[in-house]
């Protein structure tokens, strides 16, 4: 879900947010439930490829693309929130598990 929120707002989380991370997001448009998101600067390397389902039914039956690597769910590159906590070591040696 994503909610607007004011300047002040924003520039507050930002003040208290382990890291700053930047990216470059794209919509798949072959299925509107796919976005790419492109890491740059510290977390240069990662591109994340999320797919949305509206069901477990058709999480269970989806066929990724043939382009779709390694599966990182379960890893923390898979969100935003654990990936800011890693160094940059960190963020390297578990970079390095995937490629």
């Amino acid at each position: 879900m994503k909610v607007k929120i004011k300047e002040d707002e924003f520039n507050k989380l930002k003040d208290v947010a382990y890291s700053k991370i930047i990216r470059d997001s794209y919509l798949f448009l072959d299925d509107d439930r796919i976005s790419i998101k492109k890491y740059l600067e510290n977390y240069e390397g990662l591109i994340r490829v999320e797919v949305s389902f509206e069901s477990v039914l058709e999480m269970n039956n989806y066929i990724k693309e043939i382009w779709m690597d390694k599966e990182i769910t379960f890893s923390s590159l898979a969100f935003d929130k654990d990936l800011s906590k890693l160094t940059k070591k960190e963020f390297l040696s578990e970079l390095n598990r995937y490629i």
